[in-house]
């Protein structure tokens, strides 16, 4: 997503007319006036109103230059522009609502509120508000995790920057449960995942490692059909290495839906020391974090926990993230996400369940890497 902010200064020439008087333009484009009301509305339970038909404003759909999604004017009335194409874009994505909100919102943010970009972040290491932008910080792109129990907090903080920190921004898995172990690949054989070198990926069991190369521009899922089923309570964990010295390089967990429509959640690192959490079938990854604990060029541990609808994300032990599910296929497809270009190797990968299981359920025919066509998009510069 991509928002700009222009200051233009003006000369205004007063001219004084006795018997006449210009309402201020008040024009909103087709779709565009949806969200409009529900800034009002959100504005409104939050002790902020406006009276536009008074002050005028303008919001519009345009064609930007640059990738930027949206501008504001600071003209008189405010006039804001959507870019048409990246609208478009993003209306086949699941969480198109999701981004068309927060896009429109941050531009009303700057033009109604008169607020300003701020970029801090939160103790979990989102951003702290939907108005982070302008001046890149970090290296890191603008992805923010708006979407279900995060969307109360944000439009909290759009009309209050002062807004308390939110739960989730510290939320730990303190629970005991009682889990069964039900796969445990230590890669001394090649029984359950894929092996071979074609045009496609090279994999290999060495020493007990498996060894996964993608050759394709676009990123796989590498999985392992497991019989219980994603929307129940489970445990992963891996060790792995990023292979590969681009840092851009992702590797990590994935589990969901592996047939087609593909439908996965993933978790992957990098060895710029990230994380990234999404949905392989969102315009883009929920939410790009910095992570010191992470090992360049290094086996780090990775770890996922479900319980319910609520998911842990783990780095070398350490609880780095918690988030709800939104997007939750039945599916029984657990393994890893490489990128295109990317090579990792892999020590082990464990699944835990609650759920009593037997043992056979391990000696399952293993499936073929799944490429996805899509990519995984950063969201455009503020």
């Amino acid at each position: 997503m991509s928002k700009y902010c222009i200051y233009i200064s003006f000369v205004f020439v007063l001219v004084s007319f006795a018997a006449c008087h210009d309402e201020p333009d008040y024009r909103v484009d087709g779709s565009l006036n949806e969200y409009l009301q529900r800034f009002l509305h959100e504005g409104a339970l939050r002790g902020k109103t406006f009276d536009l038909k008074a002050q005028g404003i303008i919001l519009e759909y345009g064609d930007l230059e640059g990738g930027v999604a949206g501008r504001c004017y600071y003209e008189n009335p405010i006039r804001i522009v959507i870019d048409n194409a990246y609208w478009d874009g993003i209306s086949s994505s699941p969480n198109a609502e999701d981004l068309k909100e927060n896009l429109v919102f941050h531009e009303l943010g700057h033009g109604l509120l008169d607020r300003r970009h701020t970029n801090e972040y939160l103790p979990n290491g989102d951003w702290k508000s939907i108005m982070c932008g302008g001046l890149v910080k970090d290296d890191r792109s603008w992805n923010i995790n708006y979407r279900g129990i995060r969307r109360a907090y944000y439009l909290d903080e759009l009309f209050n920057s002062n807004a308390p920190i939110p739960y989730w921004a510290n939320k730990q898995f303190t629970d005991s449960v009682t889990e069964q172990l039900i796969v445990q690949d230590d890669f001394n054989s090649a029984i359950f995942w894929p092996i071979g070198n074609n045009e496609s990926y090279a994999a290999s069991y060495a020493n007990g490692y498996y060894r996964f190369e993608n050759k394709n521009a676009y990123g796989i899922f590498v999985a392992r059909p497991v019989s219980i089923n994603s929307d129940e309570d489970f445990y992963l964990e891996t060790s792995l290495k990023i292979e590969s010295t681009l840092l851009d390089k992702q590797a990590g967990l994935m589990f969901g839906y592996g047939q087609i429509p593909i439908s996965a959640n993933y978790f992957t690192v990098s060895n710029k020391n990230r994380s990234f959490i999404g949905h392989n079938t969102c315009y883009g990854w929920y939410t790009e974090l910095l992570q010191a604990g992470l090992q360049s060029n290094e086996y780090n541990t990775l770890a996922i926990r479900k319980i319910g609808d609520e998911i842990y994300y783990y780095i070398n032990g350490a609880c780095v993230y918690y988030d709800q599910l939104s997007i939750n296929k039945i599916g029984n497809a657990f393994g890893f996400e490489v990128s295109g270009q990317c090579v990792i190797s892999i020590d082990y990968f464990y699944m835990y369940t609650s759920a009593l299981r037997n043992t056979s359920i391990v000696n399952m025919a293993k499936i073929d890497p799944i490429v996805l066509e899509n990519h995984k998009s950063q969201w455009l510069n503020k």
